[in-house]
């Protein structure tokens, strides 16, 4: 009897135990990221005091499959970062969260999340811009100059939390290089930035990565990196009101490439031009980029604003044989965030990837900010519509 008591004992302490190191890996890889000090989520949960404060939303939350969010669909190429939870792992997650008990094992010692990337020095716009309190969405362009001592080439950015990201309005942070510091001529004298996209030329904004609330930390896979030239870094910030008047001054740091990230990294755009979409109407557009080089595709940034719905983009061969790069069917720009593929994908000279756009401008678009709606063209937010696809690629024989 007293063997069989110590067997049924050790057995709950090893399965309390498992589901303790599940439940708190699960929480950091999945949860973490925006839920934390230096995440965009306004409730924190990377404490074990925290957790039991907010269990219940918590597992509400799980169980409705609205957290962790993850907006591509299924058959999108193998993603860095999946959010996705399996079955098993939301299980092992809301037994967790089912009590005060459970949770008070599962999630006694959470770990950090810890960097060890080399930045450089912090890169920001001298001045700051005041966003509305009402009013929509809008897009505003910052310069800022490069030091000196700043890298020549990187792997990545990372926000500079200072205030915390939970209490800005940014959604989107999109980075190009300007090397002869062209928007500058933008600049009204005594003003902080410009009521403009950041694309300089044919350099399109995000050409250097971009960073969002769901991901405030941007990284290239190994070996790749972007080339930076010196001049001026100009970042388009997307931002939404919170209720009050409130500051927008984009401050980031690069995390600098090694020197194993060999291979660099370009930008293309596909963007609907020009674009109108009338009052009631739910359309689809298509644009193709034709490839002048062979290269493999690294990852995606999506940009849209209210009414881009969904996004469906894939690769096609010369024999027309089609790989999907990515397929969202609820785009939402609150939780877009670059989208890095796990296996880069090989495109040969002459192959050209095809963007399907589709947009929504009735009344059941659950974005809609007209009601009724009204026409919109191509152009800034809140009227109207700046819809694009960047798409980030690595030459094979880059000169």
């Amino acid at each position: 009897m007293l063997y069989r008591t110590t067997t049924a004992l050790a057995l709950l302490i090893a399965c309390r135990s498992a589901v303790a190191v599940d439940a708190a890996a699960l929480l950091t890889q999945h949860c973490l990221p925006c839920h934390s000090a230096r995440g965009a989520a306004p409730i924190r949960f990377d404490s074990a005091d925290s957790v039991q404060r907010n269990r219940q939303l918590m597992r509400a939350l799980v169980e409705d499959r609205t957290m962790p969010p993850w907006l591509p669909d299924d058959k999108s190429a193998a993603l860095r970062h999946d959010r996705r939870l399996s079955d098993d792992d939301r299980s092992v997650l809301l037994a967790a969260l089912a009590s005060r008990e459970a949770a008070a094992i599962a999630f006694a010692k959470i770990t950090a999340i810890e960097s060890n990337e080399v930045t450089a020095t912090m890169l920001a716009p001298e001045s700051a811009w005041t966003m509305p309190a009402t009013g929509g969405m809008r897009i505003r362009s910052f310069s800022a100059p490069l030091a000196a001592e700043s890298p020549t080439r990187v792997r990545g950015v990372a926000f500079v939390s200072n205030p915390p990201l939970a209490q800005s309005p940014l959604r989107v942070v999109s980075l190009a290089s300007d090397p002869l510091r062209l928007l500058r001529v933008l600049i009204d004298p005594g003003e902080s930035g410009y009521e403009s996209m950041g694309d300089i030329g044919l350099i399109p904004s995000g050409s250097l990565g971009a960073l969002t609330r769901v991901s405030p930390r941007f990284m290239l896979p190994d070996g790749f990196a972007f080339d930076l030239p010196r001049g001026d870094v100009v970042l388009e910030t997307t931002s939404e009101p919170i209720g009050r008047d409130a500051s927008v001054q984009p401050r980031v740091t690069f995390i600098s490439a090694r020197e194993s990230d060999t291979r660099l990294v370009e930008a293309r755009t596909l963007r609907i031009v020009p674009l109108r979409i009338r009052a009631g109407e739910a359309v689809t557009r298509e644009v193709t980029l034709t490839l002048d080089g062979e290269c493999d595709i690294i990852g995606v940034i999506v940009k849209g604003g209210a009414f881009v719905r969904a996004i469906d983009l894939a690769h096609h061969d010369a024999t027309g044989c089609a790989s999907a790069i990515i397929a969202i069917s609820d785009f939402r720009l609150s939780l877009s965030e670059p989208w890095l593929l796990v296996t880069p994908m090989h495109a040969e000279a002459g192959s050209t990837i095809e963007a399907r756009f589709g947009f929504d401008n009735t009344e059941q678009n659950p974005l809609q900010p007209a009601k009724p709606p009204r026409d919109v063209v191509g152009g800034l937010p809140p009227d109207h519509e700046d819809a694009s696809v960047v798409i980030l690629l690595s030459p094979r024989n880059a000169r």
